[in-house]
């Protein structure tokens, strides 16, 4: 275990000014990312796996970047065979907790692998939990009171074939209970969270129970792991949870895919429920083909926004498919990210700024397969336009026009404005002098965007067109530019 003194970092493209950016990460064969959380300097710690580095045929791989996605440090975890990280989080005191899955070390033929770091990525102490079958780590968290729950599945404990697993260790990694969920068939728990009242929620799939093939199963506990109730939701196909957060309400979000509902061979399949584990509604996403959920949190206006992989919408083979949508589950609008080959989103979050990162990996770029980070605005592409045209503008001179950053964005105000459709640039806290020529510069496009929540992501864009007079009117250039004055003011006081 070790860090790594080679790195193949590279900016596949750099979107705007406004600060969004796509990295890729690895090495000469191939990586994978399974997780991202940003970190208290604004930075961002990934995880999953490598066959590039390290000391197996699989490694886990932990990767430590700046605000930018530029990589500070990585390191490896494993022994000989194969050892994969599926989730991290930042620790209280500012080190990293690592879950996965083992075939290196344990009791059985593949364990769950959690390692605990410091805050340079050097293991504090590592652990293994399982029997002599498989076990396999997906999820981690730590808990209030120092200690940390991990779920995913076990094959050596449990009523069937598969069951879900969940584990509560303390600070120091020992064990304080472990606890079984499921029925005679196989049973899988890909995400767990720590709930309000201080009990743990798991989502995965269930064969056991439900009306289908496979139904997403939704696991509510008490503190001790005992169980509280368990919902199934899904059709008569396969549905999959891969994802679950306690919403602002005390309910649950979990998100997904489903091949019972929808348009497409599988689609996004998000569930939100009240506290008690009721649905209230439930939306699909996606096309003809195969969409899949594998990542959804709430943004701060009550929303939520989900990653994931589409295979019928992009330029690739599959892309990485993210959808934001409002506090009722309609769609704002989706994107997706890639090449021409395939590329999958397995996690994402809201930044402190307001904008969404999400990582992966590519085989569209870098070499092979590698970790795919990118951060994105979380503002629609496509705002409402009012267009203004003005005749008798200026012909030959100069005129200046000032923009002042009027939103509260994250705490950071921000202004965006575009001149003939160029370049989206942002405004600073000082505002932007433009200095424009009529007949050269004819087109200037300015707008806000709050990502708070406090005005419902609401968008403002104006459009100023001139055009050349018939003649040059003095009387007409002061009118025209007390116009855009005016139109200006009134923005500006629309937005107070």
């Amino acid at each position: 275990m070790g860090a790594l003194t080679a790195t193949s970092t590279i900016a596949t493209g750099s979107v705007n000014p406004g600060g969004e950016w796509e990295r890729t990460i690895g090495g000469s064969k191939g990586e994978v990312c399974g997780s991202v959380w940003q970190t208290s300097d604004g930075g961002y710690v990934l995880v999953g796996y490598t066959q590039s580095w390290g000391a197996g045929s699989e490694d886990v791989y932990l990767v430590k970047t700046d605000h930018e996605g530029g990589v500070e440090w990585e390191m490896t975890f494993g022994g000989v065979g194969s050892d994969w990280g599926n989730s991290v989080q930042q620790t209280a005191d500012g080190g990293y907790i690592i879950a996965g899955a083992t075939q290196s070390f344990g009791a059985g033929l593949e364990d769950f692998y959690v390692i605990k770091v410091d805050p340079g990525g050097d293991v504090t102490w590592n652990r293994t939990f399982g029997g002599s079958s498989n076990d396999h780590g997906r999820s981690v968290q730590q808990a209030d009171d120092g200690g940390y729950v991990i779920t995913g599945y076990s094959r050596s404990f449990g009523a069937g074939r598969a069951d879900v697993y969940l584990v509560k260790i303390d600070a120091d990694g020992d064990l304080e209970w472990n606890r079984t969920y499921g029925g005679p068939e196989n049973d899988d728990g890909y995400s767990v969270q720590q709930t309000i009242d201080g009990g743990y929620i798991v989502a995965g799939h269930t064969r056991s129970h439900g009306a289908g093939g496979e139904d997403v199963y939704l696991i509510k506990t008490d503190s001790e792991g005992n169980l509280l109730y368990n919902r199934t939701f899904g059709g008569p196909k396969g549905d999959f949870g891969r994802s679950v957060h306690q919403t602002s309400d005390g309910g649950y979000i979990i998100a997904g895919y489903t091949q019972s509902f929808g348009a497409g061979y599988g689609d996004v399949y998000l569930v939100r429920t009240d506290p008690d584990g009721y649905e209230l509604w439930s939306k699909t996403y996606g096309g003809p083909e195969l969409d899949l959920g594998s990542s959804v949190r709430q943004t701060v206006d009550g929303g939520y926004v989900i990653a994931g992989d589409t295979q019928s919408f992009g330029v690739g083979l599959t892309d990485v498919y993210l959808v934001l949508i409002d506090s009722e589950g309609n769609q704002l609008w989706n994107r997706t990210f890639g090449g021409s080959d395939h590329d999958h989103g397995n996690s994402v979050i809201q930044t402190v700024d307001g904008s969404l990162v999400f990582s992966g990996h590519t085989q569209s770029f870098g070499t092979s397969s590698d970790v795919y980070l990118a951060k994105t605005i979380a503002r629609d592409e496509t705002p409402p336009t009012t267009s203004h045209d003005y005749d008798g503008l200026l012909h030959e001179a100069e005129f200046t026009v000032n923009l002042l950053a009027m939103d509260d964005w994250a705490g950071v105000n921000e202004t965006f404005y575009r001149i003939n459709d160029g370049s989206l640039m942002s405004v600073g806290e000082d505002g932007q002098p433009l200095v424009t020529t009529a007949g050269t510069e004819n087109k200037l496009e300015y707008w806000s965007v709050d990502l708070e929540g406090n005005e419902e992501n609401h968008h403002t864009l104006t459009d100023i067109k001139m055009k050349e007079p018939s003649s040059l009117n003095p009387a007409g250039m002061i009118l025209s530019l007390i116009g855009i004055l005016g139109l200006i003011i009134l923005w500006i006081l629309r937005r107070r």
